[in-house]
Formats: C-alpha cells, sequence, structure tokens
C-alpha cells in the first residue's frame, strides 16, 4: 500500500486560482465605482460647506468673499469655515472660490460661485449629476476638455 502524500495537486491548485481570478474580476469594477462615489459625495459635501461659509461671511460683513486661487481659502474666508477645512483636496478633487462681474442688459451685477476641479471627466460627470444636472439652474457643468470643471453659483 502507498502512502498518499499530504498537499494539493495541481488540477486543485488551478481550480483555486480560477475561482479567485473570476471574483477579483467582479470585485475590482464595484471598488471603483464605491471610491468614484465616495469621491463624489465628499466633493459635494465640501461645496456646501464652503456655500454655508459664504452665506455666514455675507451676514457678518454685508459683502461676499475675495476671488481665490485653485485650492486656496481666499483671505479672510477662513474663520468662516470648518478647522482644518482646505480647498486642496488632492488628489481627488480642488475647490475655488470666485466673484465675476457680468453685465445683463446694460446692468453690471456681481455673481458668487463655487469651483470645483475633479481628477477626471467621469468623476465631473457624477457630481453634475449628484447636483441636479441639466436640472438645476445655478449649475454650470464642463466635463469635457482639458480642464474639468463644474460651478455651483451661490448667489443667483
Amino acid at each position: 500500500m502507498t502512502r498518499r502524500k499530504s498537499g494539493f495537486t495541481l488540477i486543485e491548485m488551478m481550480i483555486v486560482v480560477v475561482i479567485l481570478s473570476i471574483l477579483a474580476g467582479i470585485l475590482l469594477p464595484k471598488v471603483r465605482d464605491f471610491r468614484s462615489r465616495a469621491i463624489s459625495a465628499k466633493a459635494i459635501g465640501a461645496m456646501s460647506v464652503v456655500r454655508t461659509a459664504a452665506y455666514q461671511y455675507n451676514e457678518a460683513t454685508s459683502s461676499w468673499p475675495a476671488s481665490g486661487a485653485r485650492g486656496v481659502i481666499p483671505a479672510g474666508f477662513g474663520p468662516y469655515l470648518p478647522a482644518g477645512f482646505t480647498f486642496r483636496q488632492t488628489p481627488d478633487f480642488d475647490l475655488m472660490w470666485r466673484r465675476q462681474n457680468i453685465v445683463v442688459g446694460g446692468r453690471t451685477t456681481t455673481q458668487q460661485m463655487v469651483l470645483i476641479y475633479p481628477g477626471t471627466a467621469i468623476l465631473c460627470a457624477r457630481i453634475a449629476s449628484q447636483l441636479g444636472g441639466s436640472r438645476n439652474p445655478d449649475l454650470v457643468i464642463a466635463c469635457s476638455g482639458r480642464t474639468t470643471t463644474v460651478t455651483l453659483y451661490v448667489d443667483r
């Protein structure tokens, strides 16, 4: 009588590898999707924080914050934001506060807006759709080209 050695056969090992490959193929796209959803939720939350802080700034000073550079909190705006909040959320996205003068019917008005620069066009589209997409009149979407942006007007 021959005694069988303990261990796995080549066939058993190949079956395990095939099963693990199938599971990984199912799981990896889901993980990417969940990560994208988490980043877009974080971005929308950050835009909401900036918008609320801008209203608080306006109530306290009777003016709006000055424009800032991408990823930089405008001067005087910091005390109205939560402790540790930053406009640079690398590598996921950057925020920007902008004041823009526009002329409508010969009259100049100033509009305040929060811009977000997501890392990818896919993330840009997800953020825009979660904010209401084309149904939201306060939203301007540019999810293609060199710079992807989602602009949310604060005082329209």
